[in-house]
């Protein structure tokens, strides 16, 4: 989220932080705080972010296994 300090505002780090604690906590698949932390970096343009392996994998169907 370091990445995000200065444009997210209180409300969306706190839901971001909320879902991380909810996959922690195994509640949710790491899938969900994946996309929207993918969503994030392409709205700010954070193109490091965007090229990492990780949140594109290939093919895109690997991303679906991520489990709780």
């Amino acid at each position: 989220m370091g990445f995000f300090k200065k444009q997210l505002n209180s409300g969306d780090k706190q839901e971001f932080q909320g879902m991380m604690l909810a996959y922690k906590n195994g509640k949710i698949p790491l899938l969900i705080p994946m996309t929207l932390l993918n969503h994030y970096a392409r709205k700010y343009q954070k193109p490091y972010l965007t090229q990492q392996y990780y949140l594109n994998p290939s093919p895109t169907e690997l991303e679906l296994l991520n489990h709780v």
